[in-house]
């Protein structure tokens, strides 16, 4: 939802940018871009000024722990350099009302909205586009933090439905030789999470599909081009073809994490 409100934001801001620009001066046009730069800068420099002192006054204050820790300069200069505008600055210069209340238009509406796109766009183009290259310069690399957290899940998963596999509430939903395949699975797909958390990657071997699972790809390929052909011959309710489409999605995200784990 906020992907699409988003989206919807900045296509307004393409529908309304001609009509805008046509409402000012043509003489006042490029001064205001010009103008709309210098807030860029100067908004941006009231980030900086804001997210650094952030940064380090909770380490001032916390203590001779907290002081002994070093002062994160680079991820702060990241932080202020990745504040772009956007969708609120445009509500807010989208908010002014057309007229007032005596019926007069409102006085120099279009010339702040066109500020406004300036700076937005600006900083779009100029910070976002040179945020790659800043965070190169920076030296800054993943800590691994999330990484960590999706193993230790996974891991918990495994365990949990092993367990459960091997408990009294699993024993009448499936005969023994299906449950003790589900147990084998699990236990594969524990076994190697676990080398993976004591060796690192480089101590879990390429992990390979099961026949049954190279089976079940093929299957899914098959039955997935079959879908499509049903698709084209428009004889099928589309809403069926997509929920069979889901479910094959999802069959496919569980081949993938086999192969992951």
């Amino acid at each position: 939802m906020t992907f699409l409100l988003n989206g919807l934001v900045f296509i307004l801001i393409g529908l309304q940018l001609p009509g805008v620009v046509a409402g000012v001066p043509t003489g006042l046009r490029w001064p205001l871009v010009g103008y709309g730069v210098l807030i860029s800068l100067a908004v941006l420099g009231a980030r900086m000024l804001w997210v650094y002192p952030s940064a380090y006054l909770p380490r001032w204050l916390g203590g001779s722990r907290a002081r002994s820790a070093e002062a994160p300069l680079a991820e702060a200069t990241l932080l202020g350099w990745g504040g772009m505008r956007g969708v609120l600055s445009l509500a807010a210069a989208l908010a002014l009302p057309l007229a007032l209340p005596t019926g007069a238009a409102f006085p120099q509406r279009n010339p702040t909205l066109l500020l406004t796109f300036v700076v937005i766009l600006v900083s779009l183009l100029v910070q976002g586009l040179t945020l790659r290259s800043l965070i190169g310069w920076l030296g800054l690399e993943a800590d691994g933090v999330a990484e960590r957290e999706e193993q230790a899940l996974r891991v918990r998963l495994a365990t949990h439905m092993l367990a459960y596999l091997q408990g009294p509430e699993a024993a009448g939903q499936a005969p023994a030789e299906i449950l003790g395949r589900m147990q084998s699975r699990y236990q594969i797909r524990l076994d190697r999470l676990q080398r993976r958390a004591a060796g690192g990657p480089g101590a879990v071997p390429e992990a390979t599909l099961s026949p049954f699972q190279k089976l079940q790809e093929v299957l899914i390929h098959v039955e997935r081009g079959l879908l499509e052909k049903l698709r084209h011959e428009q004889r099928t309710n589309a809403e069926l073809l997509r929920k069979l489409e889901n479910e094959l999605d999802l069959e496919e995200g569980r081949l993938a994490l086999d192969k992951a784990s």
